[in-house]
C-alpha cells in the first residue's frame, strides 16, 4: 500500500474519474485498470447519504462505484463491469487526473 507517486491517492471530495491501481490487483481480475466514476446521482441516495459517495482522503473508507473497462465504455456509458454500483476502497484508487474536478 505505499505510494511512489507513481499512483497518487484520490485527494478528499474529488468528484472527477479514477482508475483501479495495477499493482493492487493481478492482471486476471476484472476490474484491472478500470475506470470508475461515483458520486450524487450515479450510486442510489442511501448510499450517497452513508456516505458511500465521496471521497473522504482516508485510505480504508469504503466508496461505491461504477467502473468500466475502458475510457470510451464510460463516457459513453456502456458495457458497466458488473452492471451495478461494487464497493471498493479508497486505497485502491487513484484519480486519472491531476484536476480536482474533472467531470463531464
Amino acid at each position: 500500500m505505499e505510494n511512489d507517486g507513481k499512483y497518487p491517492p484520490v485527494p478528499k471530495g474529488y468528484k472527477g474519474v479514477f482508475r483501479v491501481r495495477p499493482d493492487m490487483i493481478g492482471s486476471d481480475n476484472m476490474f484491472y485498470e478500470a475506470y470508475g466514476i461515483t458520486g450524487k446521482g450515479i450510486i442510489e441516495d442511501i448510499d450517497y447519504l452513508e456516505g458511500q459517495g465521496e471521497f473522504t482522503g482516508n485510505p480504508h473508507h469504503i466508496i461505491k462505484a461504477i467502473f468500466y473497462h475502458t475510457y470510451e465504455d464510460l463516457k459513453n456509458r456502456e458495457c458497466m463491469i458488473q452492471g451495478r454500483p461494487v464497493r471498493i476502497k479508497e486505497h485502491l484508487l487513484y484519480p486519472v487526473s491531476n484536476k480536482k474536478n474533472n467531470y463531464w
